[in-house]
């Protein structure tokens, strides 16, 4: 089974913390009790943009992504985002912030520097070389898009994780 891993645009930790409790992931908040004068917040909030990207966990693979886009060492890179989940540690969905840097690779690249990433980052051990770049590239270049709107916005980029 295949960690589920929804990436999402939230305007601060703490929204984007909030999302642990929908049991859907951000992209479907819990309907909660409508009445006439109750409104979305009161209900759970409105749906974050979101794109599902199953296996493909924050923290390790991204943290490889991130070198490959930047040029750094991915492992002083997953140490130097050491503080990124945002909710609770005993919960059992976790939400992670993606970095500023990693956030603002993704928003700036355009889709053939994305396409030449996807290439060796399919062949890192984390992947454990059953990546296939083709859609790898397909999915870097939905992740870049919400990049976009979450520099666009004045939002982060966040993933809600469940196994």
């Amino acid at each position: 089974m295949s960690l589920i891993c929804d990436y999402f645009v939230a305007g601060s930790d703490e929204e984007a913390a909030a999302t642990a409790g929908w049991p859907g992931g951000p992209g479907t908040p819990p309907a909660g009790r409508r009445g006439l004068f109750r409104r979305a917040a009161e209900t759970g909030g409105a749906p974050l943009p979101t794109e599902a990207l199953p296996g493909l966990d924050p923290v390790v693979m991204l943290g490889t992504l991130e070198a490959l886009l930047t040029g750094g060492s991915a492992d002083d890179l997953v140490a130097a985002n050491a503080d990124a989940q945002v909710n609770e540690e005993a919960a059992a969905v976790l939400v992670f912030r993606l970095s500023d840097t990693l956030t603002g690779a993704l928003a700036g690249a355009p889709a053939e520097r994305l396409r030449q990433v996807a290439d060796p980052w399919s062949r890192t051990e984390e992947l454990a070389g059953d990546g296939d770049p083709a859609v790898l590239a397909e999915a870097l270049q939905r992740l870049a898009q919400l990049a976009q709107q979450a520099r666009s916005t004045g939002g982060r980029l966040y993933c809600w994780t469940s196994p």
